[in-house]
């Protein structure tokens, strides 16, 4: 018996070094395949003196970090990285309003990573006494295609112009090709601020809703990669890294940022 053990043991070793190293691969090429997509929505995904960042970006690079994922984040117009996402599975994708239609899709949700007033903009010297009035005219409003708020607001019977991003869609309002823009409190200030404008040259002229938005997972991800996104997400909230961005980026965007866990970042007045 001693003899037989004697041999049987280093195989078995080598056994459990075998099946160690396949599981390890496994293991990395699932993490490998995870893509993390993105557009160009200011302050929470945007490029900024040459780099693509924002609150959301880097806390999706903290979180990558913390997990030892090197998945660089692609960056597409918005309404491509949505259907890519609703297409394929592990993919993460940022920053997205949860809706039932996204939930009904299949997407997993992480967050909220901030809360936003969203809303219909126009110029500070346009004069609007009932926005609600504007729908039996017609009168567009810039929206970003694909965006929650646009399908919204053509349910409610007003007209929209699809824009690739926000700021194309500011570029008309404030050189009077349009007069009304779809945007919230926390992107308008930087939307204004990259084109060399402030707040003070745009109002709120109706509020449509105040809600979260997320990091979410694509329909059918491996719910291994959910589970230790989300780990890693509730181990950073209890860091000082909040503390840290909460004070760069509201010298960055002018304006008053807070970030609360049961609310991300918000716009304080």
């Amino acid at each position: 018996m001693l003899k037989i053990d004697s041999i049987q043991q280093p195989i078995l070793s080598l056994v459990r070094a075998v099946t160690a190293a396949i599981l390890l691969l496994i293991s990395v090429a699932a993490v490998a395949e995870i893509r993390l997509l993105s557009t160009e929505e200011p302050p929470t995904n945007f490029t900024y003196a040459g780099n693509f960042t924002g609150t959301t970006t880097e806390m999706v690079r903290e979180i990558r970090k913390r997990l030892g994922w090197s998945a660089k984040v692609e960056v597409y117009p918005w309404s491509r990285a949505y259907q890519i996402a609703l297409n394929a599975p592990d993919v993460l994708v940022f920053t997205v309003g949860k809706t039932a239609e996204r939930e009904q899709a299949g997407f997993t949700f992480i967050g909220p990573v901030s809360t936003r007033k969203h809303g219909v903009f126009s110029r500070i010297d346009q004069a609007v006494s009932d926005f609600d009035a504007m729908k039996d005219s017609q009168e567009p409003v810039a929206v970003m295609r694909g965006d929650w708020r646009a399908k919204y607001l053509a349910g409610e019977g007003f007209s929209v112009l699809d824009m690739n991003n926000h700021a194309q869609g500011f570029r008309m309002l404030m050189n009077g090709r349009i007069n009304y823009w779809l945007s919230s409190d926390l992107e308008a200030p930087m939307t204004a601020r990259s084109l060399g404008y402030r707040m003070a040259d745009i109002k709120m002229v109706k509020l449509i809703r105040e809600s979260g938005s997320y990091m979410a997972f694509s329909p059918g991800t491996n719910p291994e990669l959910i589970q230790k996104w989300r780990g890693a997400f509730k181990e950073l909230q209890h860091t000082d890294f909040f503390d840290q961005q909460r004070t760069l980026w509201s010298n960055i965007l002018d304006a008053q940022i807070e970030y609360r866990p049961e609310a991300g970042y918000i716009v304080r007045y």
